[in-house]
């Protein structure tokens, strides 16, 4: 008896260990969302200044770009359109720079060489399923009064560390991933 209670012990023990695992990887690939959705200061430049772009003039596109409209035209119609992304009102690229391209540290606000529509603080709700070195999930975020969105991804655990490496907003026709070098490409 005392034997399969040892049995039973270890089982449990080994499951929670896996469980609090997946937990620090589900955390881990969170904090990695606002970065992968990111686009560089020069970029964010480039798109803010009104001009025509397209994807071409980048060498990357990533979902910000996307959402700031330097990539496919997103589709407004449709329910799953409206949840993957909403604008709350027309898309004013200057009164979207002081949302996006701040890192907030509790009330402190600090220029970031990055920009990114996906803030930490600003997601609510995130998924993550982890199987081996893989990962799948969602991220929902909103922006309160400007936008909101979702979009679903797949990571994948390299040399022990986890990188976001596709993310898709099926209704829109977006799907990204990352090329050999590390750069967002539309697939």
């Amino acid at each position: 008896m005392q034997h399969a209670t040892s049995v039973v012990t270890t089982v449990l023990l080994g499951l929670t260990a896996a469980l609090v695992a997946r937990a620090d990887d589900a955390e881990e690939i969170k904090k990695l969302v606002p970065k992968a959705a990111a686009i560089s200061r020069q970029v964010f430049d480039t798109i803010a200044k009104g001009e025509s772009v397209k994807p071409s003039d980048f060498d990357e596109l990533s979902l910000t770009a996307v959402l700031l409209g330097a990539g496919p035209k997103l589709d407004s119609d449709g329910k799953a359109a409206k949840e993957e992304f909403e604008m709350f009102q027309p898309i004013n690229v200057a009164g979207i720079a002081r949302e996006i391209s701040q890192v907030a540290i509790g009330r402190i606000q600090l220029p970031s060489p990055v920009v990114t529509a996906v803030h930490l603080n600003r997601i609510t709700n995130f998924t993550c399923t982890v199987d081996g070195d893989t990962a799948k999930g969602t991220v929902s975020y909103s922006v309160p009064n400007l936008y909101r969105g979702k979009f679903a991804y797949v990571a994948k655990r390299k040399e022990g560390k986890w990188e976001i490496v596709e993310i898709a907003m099926p209704a829109h026709r977006v799907s990204l991933v990352r090329d050999e070098k590390g750069k967002w490409k539309k697939q």
